[in-house]
């Protein structure tokens, strides 16, 4: 998931470095419909948040609570404009530790899902002695087996959480992989629709991109025959 994660963030600072100014006038000009329709373009199923407290998906209101319909598509709300400069403009690492306009980042965000709702994954055990590394942007959430001697060089970087337990880790780089690659996904949206005389590309789909098919090694319980993305993680 790590490497989908570097890679969609690639793809939307080249995105934004090339068409931010025009994205920023874009958005502005459209209504509440026709960004509904960006932010279905850019979620998986086109399914999203109502609001921050809507748990008609499953665990989503945990992982992305602000990415949702009545904050980002309100016409006096400039949130999406908020966002995509922020992760467009930032490092991983910065985005790990730091949120729009200061606000709390991916890390400390995944701590307070797990601290208020005991959000984790269904199967952390399968991660024991696992450890996923956010100490450079080359190598960004990478993750290991240390045990014994091997964890001794990474006691400081733990101790500052650049280096966490597995088990977190995959939280957090779920969080930042939706939310890159949604806004990678409206950038082409809204800059297609834009251009009606220019022969339109066919967008990734949201719910067969690399993406999603990553999410498929995760272990997880359900009693639906249709599992849903969020479905892959456990809260009470």
């Amino acid at each position: 998931m790590a490497e989908s994660v570097r890679e969609f963030h690639r793809d939307l600072v080249r995105k934004y470095q090339l068409h931010g100014s025009q994205i920023v006038q874009i958005w502005s000009s459209l209504n509440q419909d026709q960004r509904t329709k960006a932010m279905k373009a850019g979620a998986a199923d086109g399914a999203d948040l109502k609001d921050r407290l809507d748990r008609s998906l499953g665990n989503a209101y945990q992982f992305i609570p602000e990415w949702n319909l009545r904050t980002i598509i309100a016409l006096s709300s400039n949130r999406f404009l908020e966002v995509i400069k922020h992760r467009a403009t930032t490092s991983l690492l910065e985005q790990y530790v730091s949120g729009v306009n200061g606000g709390t980042g991916d890390y400390g965000h995944i701590l307070e899902m797990k601290d208020k709702h005991n959000l984790e994954l269904v199967n952390p055990s399968d991660f024991k002695d696992c450890w996923t590394l956010f100490l450079t942007n080359e190598n960004y959430g990478t993750s290991y087996k240390f045990t014994g001697k091997t964890i001794a060089p990474h006691r400081v970087a733990i101790e500052n959480r650049m280096v966490v337990p597995q088990a977190i880790g995959e939280l957090v780089l779920y969080r930042q992989l939706y939310l890159l690659r949604a806004l990678s996904i409206i950038i082409e949206y809204i800059l297609e629709a834009e251009s009606t005389s220019h022969t339109q590309k066919q967008r990734p789909d949201p719910s067969l991109d690399a993406a999603t098919a990553g999410l498929a090694n995760f272990s997880f319980r359900t009693t639906k025959n249709k599992v849903e993305l969020f479905d892959l993680f456990d809260a009470s």
